[in-house]
């Protein structure tokens, strides 16, 4: 849940994660062409605090000898289903009431990356996302009025016109 609220990861991409595919140093995620939903090779960015926690995912892979990050129960790769369950499982333990999937949680990301405050811009996102074109990107972000307030006060053209 860290991982796609960080970085707005797909669910199988996340999924297929490997040991190798992590630059933890770097603070980046490879994802694979074969992984990736348009078939495409791009890096994820990640902050300090997900390294850490891909950091002691990677350390329990390696003990039991399996190259995959997220794993089932049983050992082995986890399938996409299962953590699907997880996210309503585990988001109505931490009180998130709302509908808990990880494409929400893509949809989350996507719009507070964006945000005014937070300063990201909508071509970053584009790349960090995989989407071919704008239009796409776009329907992942869902500003409110406070958004656009805070956007345009921040901007505040006629303040640098009219003194």
């Amino acid at each position: 849940m860290i991982l796609m609220l960080d970085c707005g990861i797909r669910v199988g991409e996340a999924a297929n994660i490997k040991i190798n595919d992590l630059d933890l140093k770097v603070g980046l995620i490879n994802v694979r062409a074969e992984n990736a939903k348009t078939r495409i090779y791009r890096q994820l960015p990640i902050s300090s605090k997900t390294c850490k926690l891909l950091n002691e995912l990677a350390k329990i892979a390696a003990e039991n000898n399996c190259d995959y990050i997220f794993q089932s129960t049983y050992g082995g790769k986890v399938n996409n289903t299962n953590i699907i369950a997880n996210f309503e499982k585990y988001g109505k333990k931490a009180g998130v009431f709302v509908r808990c999937t990880p494409h929400v949680w893509r949809h989350t990301f996507s719009t507070n990356f964006v945000k005014s405050e937070n300063g990201g811009d909508i071509f970053t996102l584009q790349k960090i996302l995989g989407h071919s074109t704008l239009m796409m990107c776009r329907k992942y972000i869902q500003l409110d009025n406070s958004d656009l307030i805070l956007k345009h006060k921040k901007v505040g053209l006629v303040d640098k016109y009219l003194q």
